[in-house]
């Protein structure tokens, strides 16, 4: 699923994939554009304080981005949790 506003494509995590990265929730990046914060492969754990659990969830908060013109993420890339943050 496109979601424009971060310039990536996500898909949903299965439940294995989860376990393996022992997390329980997030969607994987699995497209990442030009202008992007993310690459391909992160997962979206948290974005502005909201969590990541479906890709409905990762394009709702899309909207908040664009609206408060701020991103705070988390994201596990690789095997490391890491914050991005961007303000415009």
């Amino acid at each position: 699923v496109d979601v424009d506003a971060l310039y990536v494509t996500v898909q949903g995590l299965a439940p294995d994939d989860a376990d393996l990265l022992g997390i329980n929730s997030g969607v994987r990046v699995a497209k990442a554009r030009r202008g992007s914060a993310f690459r391909r492969g992160d997962v979206l754990l948290e974005i502005n304080g909201l969590p990541i659990t479906s890709v409905e969830a990762a394009e709702a908060v899309g909207v908040d981005v664009l609206r408060r013109r701020t991103l705070d993420a988390v994201v596990l890339r690789g095997s490391q949790k890491i914050r991005i943050a961007n303000r415009w």
